[in-house]
């Protein structure tokens, strides 16, 4: 919820008290009544914006408790960016098997390419359980993941996740 403070009387110690608790403004009366209804606004668009985060994030654990260990290694491997044999060396198992949860991954996550896979990873905020694996290979990266397009001579560019 979004906080706009309106004071009478108040010190710079008041005030940056009420900002670092989290007011979105603070007004002094007697209030511009424009000032106070764009504070307001800007409350209701944070609130809006900060809700439908919150959502995309549940929503993106709830899918990804769906996944079994197992998955999720396969998952964080390939926001890693990695081959499928890579995910295989790593995880001592064939790539028929990482294929394999790969089409799981794919199906409980309900995402139809690596790249979508990625850019719900990013959205969701927070990776969590699903890129622990990546936090420790790139330890203190501000941003874990990115998309890239990839292009080959003769052959479709493609996008490829890289850590």
């Amino acid at each position: 919820m979004s906080i706009v403070f309106v004071a009478r009387h108040a010190d710079v110690a008041t005030v940056v008290r009420a900002m670092k608790s989290g007011a979105l403004d603070f007004l002094m009366k007697p209030v511009n009544t424009a000032q106070l209804v764009a504070a307001v606004a800007r409350g209701l668009e944070l609130s809006i914006q900060t809700e439908a985060e919150r959502r995309t994030h549940d929503g993106f654990v709830e899918r990804v408790d769906r996944l079994t260990r197992r998955e999720q290694e396969v998952a964080t491997g390939l926001v890693r960016g990695l081959l499928n044999k890579e995910i295989a060396s790593e995880l001592g198992t064939k790539e028929n098997t990482v294929k394999i949860h790969r089409r799981r991954v794919m199906a409980k996550l309900e995402v139809g390419s690596v790249a979508e896979l990625v850019r719900m990873v990013k959205n969701a905020g927070s990776p969590g359980a699903l890129m622990e694996t990546a936090h420790a290979t790139r330890p203190g990266s501000p941003s874990p993941c990115e998309t890239r397009r990839i292009h080959s001579a003769g052959f479709q560019p493609k996008w490829r996740a890289t850590c």
